[in-house]
Order: C-alpha cells, then structure tokens, then sequence
C-alpha cells in the first residue's frame, strides 16, 4: 500500500533448529511454539520426577520368604549322607545307622546289613544283602527272613526290600557302649572335699560345688 506510514518487514520462515532468530520481530518469532526446541535437545530438560512413594513402598515390605528353604536343606544333607553311603546301595543309610531299632538289639549283635540292590532304575523291591557272623546265626536268619523284611519296610514305610540275601562272615567288633560306674571317692579324698566346701552355706551353691569337686577328684585319682 503505497502512502502507508506503516513500514513493511520481510517474513523470516520459522527456524527448525533451534537457533534464535534474528532481526526485527524476532521476539514474537523466538516465543512461538514453533521455533521451541525439539524435545531432547536442549541442556535444561528436566528429568521425570520419580515416584518415591512407589520406592518406600517397596523399602518398606518384608523380604520376599524363599520356598522350599527347609526341602533345600533336606535335599543337601540327603546328598551328604548319599555321598558316604551310596557306593553300598544305601541312599540315605537309614539302614546301616538304625539296624538295632530295625532288626532289634539281638538279631543286630551277630548280623549287619551290607547292601540294599534295587531293580535297575528303581527304588522299591531291593534285596538286602545281610552278614551273618557264623552259620547257626545264618540258619536262624533264614527262618526269619519274613519278619526281618516286614520289619525294614515298615521303617521305610513302603516296600524297600523283598528278600535277603545271607552270607557268612565274622562280625568287626561292637563298640562297648555300656557306661562305666563312676569312682567312688576314698575318705581321705571325701575329708578334703568337706574341708573346702565347709565355708560354703548356700545349699545350692554347695551342691553344685561338691558334685564339681567329686568330679575332679575321680578324674584326678590322686587321694585328694
């Protein structure tokens, strides 16, 4: 429009950089969400806040329990006991262990489980390879084989063993296991006692001090 006292400006496009434009009106121009930065380029963005909430929640809740925790521990000792006893056919050695409870304190005085020889990929119907320590023993136990089978399964609690193998040969000697009677204390060793106990009036503290000097005094046996 000529005449006009308005002053006409070229048109700058809208940049697409990021870079601020120049020249008049470029104000206007820059405050446009056209020329905004593209997200992700500019050195102030700002993070998305996290939720804290969210992490004390989880800070605060009980530790997550492991299942299985006690059938872990089973599985490992059963491994140990199966390391010891595996090579004579006891997978766990309930057998050899606990013979006197199975066959009973007489029948385990002159014999002992050897094996136990499963069926190929099975664990049931085993024959139990049994030492006898002379053959009057070994012909006792043949009359016996019923019970002594009846007798291992039900300690099991199914059908471990079917039959019993018997063979002869002399016992490893058994452990006494009797308890041998303390010793009774000499007179003289009893006056010494009663000379160091008789400060003592607490009658509790008195007795617990005289079974403990009784004690050494055996273990001593040097007449006090």
């Amino acid at each position: 429009m000529t005449g006009s006292r308005f002053r006409q400006y070229p048109c700058y496009p809208p940049a697409s950089t990021g870079r601020p434009l120049r020249g008049p009106g470029s104000a206007l121009l820059n405050a446009s969400p056209v020329n905004a930065t593209p997200p992700g380029r500019g050195k102030g963005r700002r993070r998305p806040e996290r939720n804290t909430m969210a992490q004390d929640d989880e800070a605060t809740k009980p530790p997550r329990r492991r299942k299985g925790g006690v059938r872990a521990v089973g599985q490992a000792l059963s491994k140990v006991t199966a390391a010891a006893y595996g090579k004579r056919g006891f997978a766990q050695g309930d057998i050899l262990r606990h013979w006197p409870e199975i066959a009973g304190e007489l029948l385990a005085r002159h014999t002992l489980p050897d094996r136990i020889i499963f069926p190929r990929g099975q664990r049931t119907g085993g024959l139990l390879h049994l030492q006898a320590g002379n053959s009057a023993v070994a012909t006792e136990v043949q009359h016996l084989e019923p019970l002594i089978v009846e007798k291992v399964n039900t300690y099991f609690g199914y059908g471990a063993v079917r039959g019993i193998h018997i063979f002869q040969r002399p016992l490893p000697p058994r452990e006494d296991t009797t308890p041998t009677p303390p010793r009774t204390l000499s007179p003289a060793e009893r006056a010494a006692l009663e000379r160091d106990l008789k400060a003592v009036t607490d009658p509790d503290l008195r007795r617990a001090l005289e079974g403990l000097g009784q004690a050494v005094r055996r273990r001593r046996g040097d007449g006090g």
